[in-house]
């Protein structure tokens, strides 16, 4: 059974299923997993394809043993990350060495940390463990708070200066809960239409785009929790994946069905009015999505069907305008399968990555400019990317690694 699956029985309320998560997630607290070291010694070649000015400045690089997920602060500075025993650890800005580390948290799968350094753990999607941990940015545990709310946790966003988080949960809610150590139950909560699959808070905007499914739709919400407006999606399975511009002009919506998003599409929608700009259908699945800070660029990947019968795809990545049109034809294909990892908050420049470790940079108007080919210091062989976390103006990016290191990277252009 895949992730859309086990999200189903979730919102259906399967109790077997809810029980069977939280044990296996508990399964894994007995094997202990050993501390962190920094990598002193690594080799990073940035091989320049394009005006040869190097993209990418790597910061620092740590081995990352048991690594589950991980998360970057909107700033691109603070890193935070969670192995398989619910360990939390949150690294040193400047060498990626742990400044503290968590007891073992039952269940906890996902982390978010803000500029300052907070951390937020949580058990996403597990009904056995609706709580969020606030973890302290100096003391880290020994000053923490732990809140509890209604339902499994499906999605978690802080805002950008740190204050409030909005946590959507299961029974189709929404909290906004103050990020302090001294916090208490948030109170009660604003109801959606639907489970929110996803959510997304506005930079230099007091909104929150909200992206739900069973029922499915999005909606643009307030801090004041007070809603600006809804709109509905006749396929109520179909999930919906939402990104607002740093200005919060803009709403990005990718939809899909199951796991995989199949029937992908793109929809452009105005956030502060609700009226729909464009829409594009990507004939494809597996899509991701970026915006640049003022809403006028667009980046997505998806992955085109080839030939339905033996699921063979070829990955592309298109960039489009405020309008919806294409500033270069979709590029990708057999020899260079893009995935999208970022954009630039101009829009100017995208980074993609493919399936052998390369991070290419491409201009707005397709041309790659340079490439980053990581290698393992111990090898020298090209090593894969299993991960990454990415800032949303394309600043900081945080790559995990086939050869089970963590590596922080900032855009340098």
């Amino acid at each position: 059974m895949g992730l859309f699956g086990i999200k189903k029985l979730i919102a259906l309320g399967a109790g077997i299923m809810a029980m069977a998560m939280g044990a296996s997630l508990r399964m894994n607290v007995t094997n202990p997993s050993p501390s962190p070291s920094t990598i002193t010694q690594e080799t990073n070649i940035s091989v320049s394809d394009g005006d040869g000015l190097p993209r990418w400045q790597r910061i620092w690089t740590i081995s990352a043993p048991g690594f589950h997920a991980g998360n970057l602060s909107p700033d691109g500075k603070n890193v935070a990350w969670v192995d398989q025993s619910g360990i939390v650890r949150r690294a040193d800005p400047a060498t990626g060495k742990p400044l503290w580390q968590s007891p073992r948290y039952h269940g906890v799968n996902a982390v978010h940390i803000t500029n300052l350094g907070v951390t937020l753990a949580y058990a996403r999607l597990n009904p056995g463990e609706a709580s969020v941990r606030i973890l302290d940015a100096v003391a880290g545990p020994s000053r923490s708070a732990l809140i509890p709310v209604e339902g499994a946790i499906w999605c978690v966003e802080p805002t950008y200066d740190g204050r409030l988080a909005a946590v959507g949960v299961g029974s189709a809610a929404l909290y906004l809960i103050p990020i302090r150590t001294d916090a208490a139950w948030p109170g009660v909560s604003t109801k959606l239409n639907g489970i929110p699959e996803s959510l997304s808070i506005a930079k230099s905007a007091s909104l929150i785009l909200t992206g739900t499914w069973l029922d499915s739709g999005i909606s643009v919400w307030g801090l004041d929790r007070i809603p600006r407006w809804r709109r509905h999606e006749r396929q109520s399975g179909r999930t919906q994946n939402v990104t607002l511009s740093a200005d919060g002009s803009t709403a990005i919506v990718v939809s899909g069905i199951g796991d995989q998003k199949r029937e992908a599409r793109l929809s452009v929608w105005d956030a502060r009015t609700g009226a729909l700009r464009w829409a594009e259908n990507l004939e494809g699945d597996s899509p991701r999505s970026a915006v640049s800070a003022d809403g006028k660029f667009i980046a997505i990947s998806y992955h085109r069907r080839i030939n339905e019968r033996e699921l063979a795809v070829s990955p592309k990545v298109a960039l489009f305008d405020s309008k919806g049109k294409r500033l270069f034809g979709d590029k990708g294909g057999h020899f260079f399968e893009p995935e999208l990892v970022c954009l630039s908050g101009d829009g100017q420049r995208l980074t993609v990555y493919d399936k052998e470790g390369n991070l290419w940079t491409l201009n707005r108007e397709g041309r790659i400019v340079s490439r980053l080919r990581p290698q393992a210091n111990s090898t020298g062989k090209p090593i894969h990317i299993d991960d990454f976390f990415a800032t949303a103006d394309g600043q900081g990016l945080l790559l995990y690694r086939s050869d089970k290191t963590l590596t922080l990277y900032r855009a340098t252009l």
